[in-house]
């Protein structure tokens, strides 16, 4: 069975699947006369071309298109319920490129009494593609950030919202297809191989009883490829490099296949050539493979060197913006003041008298 599929003013042809059982939701975009970008939703309807503002109803009508479509092979977008007005009509919908947003948040630990804020009124964004480091001082809260984003635990208050969608109704297995991340140390199971490790991070993927299929090995391997770690496969994480290990645990992310990695401390306990070998890890992945990365670290001058963006992380409040911003307005030499140091907000360098 053959079907009409109108996507815009484009028209193509399509093998249709049979009417039963639900086929993967498909989202294109449209735009209207105003400019505004409208999320419009398809549904399967043989021989009926639909329109992009009404997608007809009913059950036979199941909610998607048919997974023959060249345009969306392959690709599995979280589900958006479009907003509608009283009249049916779709309300425009203004397409973002923040993959994360955080609006008024509270980090801590605890809650009633016991309650411990650690950091507060954080606001901020992540956009798409883009490599952000975020620094502070020690105790600041920034692993405590990283752990809120992830999920790890609670935030105290205010909003976390990864790809537009509010993270307390993200499932489990949801939110690890989403966002993957490194947290500071080694890994307690030493007598794990690199690979097994790495395979660790298809469990989203995988059935209940975790059996890999072939597309799982091979993310597997090219994980290990894309950090260079392909000769360490079968060697155990206790007989690994503390640079060694930290590429693997990249990987592993890597291997979870999220469009946000969350990086703690990645730079700790690096050499000078593996921390540049981090920073081109870290820009080959955002620039070539679209990641969102955010990554925590202590040396500033290495962050101000790698980051397109930067997090400043104080006790009272979040900072955001371009390193040489975040320089000229004199935020980092603030942050930073120390007796006999200074910031050279040309060179972006610290100084010691």
């Amino acid at each position: 069975m053959r079907s009409d599929v109108r996507h815009g003013s484009e028209r193509h042809r399509e093998a249709s699947d049979p009417p039963w059982g639900r086929q993967p939701r498909c989202l294109h975009t449209e735009t209207s006369p105003a400019g505004d970008v409208i999320l419009s939703r398809r549904t399967y309807a043989p021989k009926v071309q639909l329109s992009p503002l009404y997608p007809p109803r009913g059950r036979r009508q199941a909610s998607g298109i048919a997974a023959a479509c060249t345009r969306c092979r392959g690709v599995s977008p979280p589900a958006l319920r479009l907003p509608r007005a009283k009249n049916g009509v779709p309300l425009p919908v203004r397409m973002e490129n923040d993959v994360l947003r955080i609006e008024a948040l509270a980090t801590g630990y605890g809650r009633g009494r016991r309650r411990r804020v650690v950091s507060a009124g954080l606001t901020g964004v992540l956009p798409r593609g883009s490599v952000t480091c975020l620094v502070g001082v020690n105790g600041a809260g920034k692993s405590t950030l990283l752990r809120t984003l992830a999920g790890l635990q609670r935030p105290l208050d205010g909003r976390v919202a990864w790809l537009g969608r509010d993270m307390g109704s993200y499932t489990p297995r949801r939110l690890a297809r989403t966002v993957s991340v490194v947290l500071t140390g080694r890994p307690e199971a030493g007598w794990t191989t690199a690979a097994e490790a790495v395979a660790t991070g298809r469990m989203p993927y995988t059935p209940m009883l975790g059996r890999m299929a072939p597309a799982d090995r091979e993310a597997v391997t090219r994980s290990l490829a894309a950090v260079g770690a392909q000769g360490l496969a079968g060697r155990r994480l206790a007989s690994l490099s503390d640079g060694e290990c930290q590429r693997v645990m990249i990987a592993r992310a890597l291997a979870q296949d999220t469009p946000a990695i969350l990086l703690d401390e990645p730079a700790a306990f690096l050499d000078l050539p593996a921390k540049a070998e981090l920073m081109g890890l870290v820009r080959r992945l955002a620039r070539e493979g679209g990641k969102t990365l955010l990554l925590s670290t202590h040396d500033v001058e290495w962050a101000l060197r790698c980051a397109d963006y930067l997090w400043l992380l104080s006790p009272g409040a979040l900072l955001t913006g371009t390193p040489r911003a975040l320089a000229a307005d004199g935020s980092i030499g603030r942050l930073f003041a120390a007796p006999g140091l200074t910031f050279d907000a040309d060179a972006l360098r610290f100084a010691y008298a």
